[in-house]
């Protein structure tokens, strides 16, 4: 692959023709400010027609798709799960030029061919870490799609997340899980249906009050913490947006209390932990490093939320605990979401 040349940005660059974006929200301003960044002229945005009211966004009238033309080059500002939209894409893709670009959810670290040589040897250390074929071949096409914006390469890669339980990580009946980013209880409801309720305890953390308030409604038989997770105790500033996106930023609208894995391990000795905590991956890793160097619990941690996490996640765990073994998996998403690192 030609780096430089295959690198989507280089040639929308070098084309003629119009390019559109498909969506509004966040994603489509993120994607605005790339194409300003690199000169690139935007000539329109449209929405599935369920939501195409005659409004306009980012100063253009959002159209149908019916409406934009046949040689325009289609640029996908928003995520998806839903075979129904992998299949809508799918045809999309087959009459027009038809992109995910790489736009990492947090931070301002966006992915450029020069980055693939300014950390090359960081990277290789992370691909050559990796356990299985599956693994290096998620690794590869992580990249791949991160350069073109390729939707293919991620199809190519997808696995189920019940392959992870089947073929990496078995939970039996003594197993004390530790659940970093609970969201509403969605990854404990998971557990207590994959250990047949035959578990040791559970202990979960979720910052945001609202996502907290929903976790405790809909939870049973685990200890539940308003918290969130990083390399320190203490109070942090917050966004609160009542949803997965809630996070630690330098400036948010609220704060919250912060622990660490090391604090909980003292009291909960976790075997397995499921880390999501958008973004702060890193820095939850670095508190709980004498957790990972004396128990080395069962890992899944996120791997997407900021641009260089699928390398220099797996290099810091093997940093910490050079006994783990290393997995990454992709679940069917579009774009590079729902990619983790399953340590064992």
């Amino acid at each position: 692959m030609d780096y430089i040349k295959d690198f989507l940005f280089s040639k929308l660059q070098n084309t003629k023709k119009p390019i559109y974006i498909y969506g509004m929200g966040n994603g489509s301003e993120k994607l605005k400010m790339l194409l300003d960044r690199y000169n690139i002229p935007l000539s329109g945005i449209f929405a599935s027609d369920e939501y195409v009211r005659g409004h306009s966004f980012l100063g253009f009238f959002v159209k149908k798709y019916a409406d934009i033309p046949d040689d325009a080059i289609i640029l996908l500002a928003f995520g998806a799960f839903t075979e129904e939209l992998f299949q809508r894409f799918e045809r999309m893709g087959e009459k027009h030029e038809f992109y995910a670009p790489d736009m990492p959810l947090f931070g301002d670290e966006y992915f450029e061919p020069s980055q693939l040589k300014e950390k090359k040897a960081e990277i290789e250390k992370a691909y050559s870490l990796l356990q299985d074929d599956l693994s290096r071949s998620v690794f590869e096409n992580t990249v791949k799609f991160k350069v073109t914006g390729d939707i293919r390469y991620l199809k190519e890669i997808a696995s189920p997340r019940d392959e992870i339980f089947q073929n990496l990580i078995s939970l039996g009946k003594e197993e004390s899980f530790l659940d970093l980013g609970a969201y509403d209880g969605d990854t404990v409801r998971e557990f207590q249906m994959r250990t047949n309720g035959s578990y040791k305890g559970i202990a979960a953390l979720e910052p945001d009050i609202k996502n907290f308030k929903k976790l405790e409604k809909k939870t049973e038989g685990a200890v539940l913490y308003n918290k969130g997770s990083y390399s320190f105790e203490g109070t942090l500033s917050f966004s609160a947006e009542g949803s997965r996106n809630s996070s630690l930023l330098t400036k948010g609208n609220s704060t919250i209390e912060v622990t660490t894995i090391d604090a909980l391990s003292a009291i909960h000795m976790p075997t397995f932990i499921k880390m999501d905590v958008e973004g702060s991956e890193r820095e939850t890793l670095l508190g709980g490093i004498n957790t990972l160097k004396n128990l080395k619990p069962k890992l899944i941690i996120s791997a997407y939320h900021k641009n260089s996490d699928y390398f220099e996640l797996i290099n810091l765990v093997n940093h910490i605990n050079p006994n783990y073994k290393l997995y990454l998996r992709h679940q069917p998403y579009i774009p590079n979401w729902e990619t983790n690192i399953i340590a064992l």
